[in-house]
């Protein structure tokens, strides 16, 4: 037996908040990246072969928290607009099938 599909729309708006939280994290998480792989001056000349792996690991961090932050921004987005068209529908389904009953005596 199958169980219909019950979708809570506050769930959806928490849901969408943890993912707004999340692409928040993944800006601190690109700045800490960017403060700690960077290697300017006589670290750069000392470890020279490092700096240049350090440098091209800090770009593609840099890079995926970009993207991670993009995914959760939309997916935060999307999360409320369903949430939203859910609360309508469900509404909206309600009162029509409200109006084909008929009056009360």
């Amino acid at each position: 037996m199958t169980e219909d599909l019950q979708v809570q729309p506050d769930d959806l708006d928490r849901f969408a908040t943890v993912m707004r939280d999340l692409a928040s994290d993944s800006d601190s998480a690109e700045q800490y990246v960017t403060k700690w792989f960077n290697l300017t001056g006589d670290d750069a000349r000392i470890f020279a072969h490092v700096a240049g792996i350090a440098e091209q690991v800090r770009q593609n961090l840099e890079a995926n928290y970009d993207k991670l932050r993009a995914l959760g921004e939309a997916s935060a987005t999307e999360l409320t607009k369903s949430a939203e068209m859910y609360r309508t529908t469900d509404l909206a389904t309600a009162k029509r099938l409200d109006s084909t009953y008929g009056e009360g005596k």
